[in-house]
């Protein structure tokens, strides 16, 4: 009977699960934003790429012979 105390006890003091070290947590959140960071510079660069081939293909439709139509 007091084993069985003593290990309830035991219990319910354990820690339910191990704590994540407070270096590591900033670490990962470092990292996080370093992401979303190079996330963001690649978006904009492509946004800029697809805006520059729609600017490519007006202007090389602008400045295209009509062709003849029969």
């Amino acid at each position: 009977m007091i084993d069985a105390w003593r290990k309830t006890c035991k219990q319910a003091y354990a820690p339910l699960a191990p704590k994540v070290d407070r270096a590591t947590i900033r670490n990962q959140k470092k990292k996080i934003k370093q992401l979303e960071v190079k996330l963001r510079r690649k978006e904009k660069a492509l946004a800029e790429a697809a805006a520059l081939l729609v600017l490519q293909k007006k202007v090389r439709d602008l400045w295209e012979e009509p062709k003849d139509e029969k």
